[in-house]
């Protein structure tokens, strides 16, 4: 598999992540990932589509969804994602570690739809 479908991949299983806890209305817990084998379909256009760097990205989501704003807090978690996956060596333990903080606060102080929706989003517009 090429790197940039690894992190496409990766980035998508993220993106899911994200909306199943948004939509369950649950918590973040790295237990469950271990016995999570779960993946998000999305239509061939997304998939055949340029990928945008960071900036762009985050440039397309950062704007209110149904009048809620998307938080600050937000644009720092995700650079750190980001980065993190396209290291070159991969340094596994910050990547999950940047995984864990981002679902963390999307699952507690940073739930709500606009969050939720912006990260899915990003995720499937980014080359991260």
């Amino acid at each position: 598999m090429k790197p940039e479908m690894a992190r496409l991949t990766l980035a998508r299983k993220i993106a899911a992540i994200a909306l199943t806890l948004w939509k369950k209305e649950e918590r973040f817990d790295t237990e469950q990932l271990k016995n999570a084998n779960s993946s998000l379909s999305y239509n061939s256009a997304l998939r055949s589509r340029r990928m945008a760097g960071f900036d762009e990205a985050w440039a397309a989501v950062d704007h209110p969804k149904d009048g809620e704003s998307v938080s600050p807090e937000l644009q720092p978690l995700l650079r750190r994602v980001v980065s993190e996956v396209l290291a070159a060596p991969a340094d596994l333990p910050a990547l999950k570690e940047s995984l864990t903080a981002l679902l963390e606060y999307l699952g507690g102080q940073g739930r709500t739809n606009a969050n939720c929706w912006a990260v899915d989003m990003f995720f499937c517009l980014s080359e991260g």
